[in-house]
C-alpha cells in the first residue's frame, strides 16, 4: 500500500513539474494571474498634428497593484528575415514607485509624416519625436520592417510581459497617400514569428 502512495505522490509532482515547463498549464496560467502588475488599457495610433506632424504608437497601461521600486523596460526586436538586427532597448526607467489603479502613458515610438515644404524629420523608436538630426542613443525605425516590442514590468519577485508586433509594411502601394502605414498586432495573432 505504501508504494502506492508512494507512486501517486511521484506521478503528482512530476505533473507539477511538467506544468511548470509548459507556458499555457493552468499552473502556469493561475501563476501569471497572480502575478498580474498592470493591465493594457489601449494600444492605438495617434495622429499628431503640431509641428513636427507625427504618428506616435501609444501604449497605456493601468497598474493593477503598488509598485514599490519597480522596473519598466520596452525591448524592440526586428523581424526582418534578410537583414538580421539585433534587440535594442528603446525605454528603460527604474525606482517607479505609483499606487495601484494608476494609469502610465508611453510613447512607443514617433513615425513621420512627410509633407511638401516641411522640413523632413526622422521616424524614431522612443518617447522623443524625431527632428532633422538624429540625436544620441536614438533608433531610427527601418522602413517596412516588422517590430516585435516586448513591454516588461518588474516589482520584487513579480514580473509581466506584454508582447505586440509593429508593422510598418505597407499592404498596398497606394493604401495611404497621405499617412505612413502602420499595422499593430497582439503577440498571439502573429504566426511564424521568430526571436
Amino acid at each position: 500500500m505504501s508504494f502506492i502512495w508512494l507512486g501517486t505522490i511521484c506521478f503528482l509532482i512530476g505533473l507539477f513539474v511538467q506544468d511548470l515547463y509548459n507556458q499555457n498549464s493552468w499552473v502556469m496560467e493561475n501563476w501569471r494571474v497572480i502575478n498580474k502588475l498592470f493591465k493594457v488599457v489601449t494600444l492605438h495610433v495617434g495622429h499628431i498634428e503640431d509641428e513636427p506632424e507625427h504618428l506616435s504608437v501609444i501604449l497605456l497601461i493601468k497598474y493593477i497593484r503598488e509598485i514599490k521600486n519597480g522596473l519598466i523596460t520596452i525591448t524592440v526586436i526586428p523581424q526582418n528575415s534578410e537583414k538580421k538586427s539585433n534587440p535594442f532597448i528603446t525605454h528603460h526607467e527604474e525606482n517607479i514607485n505609483c499606487p495601484s489603479h494608476r494609469d502610465r502613458r508611453i510613447t512607443i515610438c514617433s513615425l513621420r509624416v512627410p509633407r511638401p515644404n516641411k522640413p523632413a524629420i526622422h521616424s524614431v523608436w522612443g518617447e522623443e519625436v524625431g527632428s532633422v538630426d538624429i540625436l544620441d542613443g536614438q533608433k531610427t525605425i527601418t522602413p517596412g520592417s516588422s517590430n516585435l516590442v516586448i513591454v516588461e514590468v518588474k516589482n520584487k519577485f513579480r514580473k509581466q510581459r506584454f508582447e505586440f508586433m509593429i508593422d510598418f509594411k505597407s499592404p498596398t502601394a497606394v493604401s495611404s497617400p497621405d499617412l505612413p502605414y502602420i499595422h499593430l498586432m497582439r503577440f498571439d495573432e502573429v504566426a511564424n514569428v521568430y526571436k
